[in-house]
């Protein structure tokens, strides 16, 4: 998926959402990977990765310490770097 895909996606004016339960928790953070394709969310105790054309949930990361500070996905997308308390923790 291209920025114009993304673009075009995100300008629809009849846009489709997809609520699943797992959505329950107040959201603090959410960072789109280098590629378009997936999402993170933090909702204080653990990260959700969504993939952003279906919106359907693909995992759920629960740091070691129990509380997630701040996170990013690398350049290439293909791991998420996450600071949870005094620690740095890298997921593929």
């Amino acid at each position: 998926m291209n920025t114009t895909e993304i673009h075009e996606e995100m300008t629809n004016p009849m846009p489709q959402v997809t609520v699943q339960k797992a959505n329950t928790h107040q959201v603090s953070i959410i960072v789109l990977d280098p590629t378009f394709r997936l999402m993170a969310n933090n909702d204080g105790t653990s990260i959700n990765i969504r993939d952003i054309k279906s919106g359907m949930l693909q995992t759920n990361i629960f740091p070691a310490s129990g509380s997630v500070n701040d996170f990013t996905f690398t350049s290439d997308g293909n791991s998420l770097v996450l600071v949870s308390g005094s620690h740095v923790e890298f997921w593929d």
